[in-house]
């Protein structure tokens, strides 16, 4: 039987599963953006790009559904992980060279890369990584349907907050 923590650690890695499941359809969806978000980052020489965005797409969709349908959890968490550390090294190495105005291509609206991102991609790998470690390949629908609250939780909230305004606009009293 499963305990609380364990079924609240497999729903977070279920949840990270359907972050890449939505940004691989993402990228299946508009393959032409990808590979130009791909070949923006200026990291896979040309020859090699449609390759590379095949890999990414399929190990994205491969570890995405696996994570969130809580099966083979150490081979989809060391997948994921490494994923999402080749996404924070792919952002810094850009930032470095004072490329702040790419498209994370993480799924979704665009959104610039930032320190930000690279840390929380790296924070990801290293829970992803840590969850691979420890994983019991015990089944639950508790953790698949868990994940999925907690992504589309988080996803309204970003959702949300991109629509906020920076700044209240000033008043204007009648």
């Amino acid at each position: 039987m499963m305990e609380a923590a364990d079924i609240a650690i497999d729903a977070a890695a279920a949840a990270a599963g359907w972050l890449l499941l939505v940004a691989g359809l993402g990228k299946l969806r508009d393959r032409a953006e990808w590979m130009r978000r791909l070949a923006a980052y200026r990291l896979v020489p040309v020859p090699l790009l449609d390759g590379a965005a095949l890999a990414v797409v399929l190990l994205e969709l491969g570890a995405g559904a696996a994570l969130a349908g809580v099966v083979f959890p150490r081979v989809a968490g060391v997948t994921a992980a490494l994923l999402f550390v080749v996404f924070a090294l792919a952002m810094a190495v850009n930032l470095l060279r004072g490329r702040r105005d790419l498209d994370c291509a993480c799924g979704g609206a665009p959104q610039p890369i930032s320190w930000r991102k690279v840390v929380l991609d790296l924070l990801l790998a290293g829970f992803l990584a840590a969850r691979a470690a420890c994983a019991q390949p015990a089944w639950t629908p508790l953790p698949i349907a868990g994940g999925l609250l907690i992504f589309l939780l988080v996803s309204t909230a970003i959702s949300l907050g991109g629509m906020a305004s920076p700044r209240l606009a000033p008043r204007q009293d009648a």
